[in-house]
């Protein structure tokens, strides 16, 4: 992880951020002392919507193959 001080946030942020958006994680310092860390957003918002669409999907393609009146004794016995 590399090093920011506040003052090259004040003077220079466009730079900082610049880094940041390649994917670098960059601590902020203050007279020596890391004070923030400024890291790139993680992808799991992406990957949970993916998860849940995926998951759906094979909940409506249970209740197109299940009964309705056993469905959810059917999706118990067929979960994987």
């Amino acid at each position: 992880m590399t090093k920011a001080t506040v003052r090259d946030l004040r003077y220079d942020f466009p730079a900082v951020l610049a880094r940041v958006s390649k994917g670098e994680s960059i601590a902020i310092t203050k007279r020596g002392k890391i004070v923030a860390q400024l890291s790139p957003p993680e992808k799991v918002k992406a990957s949970k919507q993916a998860y849940r669409a995926k998951f759906l999907a094979r909940i409506q393609e249970m209740q197109r193959k299940a009964k309705p009146d056993n469905f959810v004794e059917w999706f118990i016995e067929n979960r994987a």
